[in-house]
């Protein structure tokens, strides 16, 4: 009897499941980012602000034309040598990772079928992660920081449906932070969307 009731209450969740899911069209994506950071200062750009990142992300279409997704970014680790920084003879080699997570709600407010124009705001977070080696006035040292703040993400961008399920997405952003040392990140996003 309980494996029979088991066995009734899974085949009732599949079922449920299967028809929430064609109602709220998830998918799951895969993106290739490329980042420019503004930093506000000369000595801050002591750090690389060029980067390399993987995003995945996970979405729900919640009305037509309307998603939600949620997004957890990783970039590289990028690595600089800057010399005379602060004085003459000083010198700086950083290496620098930028990791973000946080939920963008995305428009298609054109939509032709095969092509979509898509429109995106959303809400980060942001952690700059940077180990730094120093020579100053003729000592030297290590030292690690990590930078962390919010940022306001608008973009704008284009979707490729190639069939049912697959998708090529290519987005362009821009972020204003309240990071510490960084005023904002300009990006480019291209990736996979597989639509379930």
């Amino acid at each position: 009897m309980k494996k029979l009731l088991s066995f009734t209450f899974l085949a009732t969740m599949l079922s449920f499941n299967a028809q929430a899911t064609s109602w709220l069209n998830p998918y799951i994506g895969l993106d290739y980012a490329y980042t420019d950071a503004g930093y506000g200062n000369y000595a801050d750009k002591a750090l690389k602000n060029k980067t390399d990142s993987y995003v995945l992300s996970g979405g729900i279409k919640v009305l037509p034309g309307l998603a939600v997704e949620a997004f957890y970014q990783q970039s590289a680790h990028e690595k600089h040598t800057s010399a005379n920084v602060i004085l003459p003879g000083d010198n700086l080699k950083t290496d620098m990772t930028i990791r973000a997570y946080g939920v963008d709600v995305v428009n298609d407010f054109l939509n032709l079928g095969l092509v979509e124009i898509l429109g995106s705001a959303g809400i980060a977070r942001y952690d700059v992660k940077v180990s730094q080696d120093y020579l100053f006035n003729g000592t030297g040292g290590h030292g690690n920081k990590t930078y962390s703040g919010e940022g306001l993400r608008f973009g704008i961008g284009a979707q490729v449906n190639v069939t049912d399920s697959w998708s090529i997405r290519g987005m362009g952003r821009y972020t204003l932070t309240n990071v510490e040392k960084i005023d904002n990140f300009k990006e480019i996003t291209l990736g996979l969307r597989y639509s379930f």
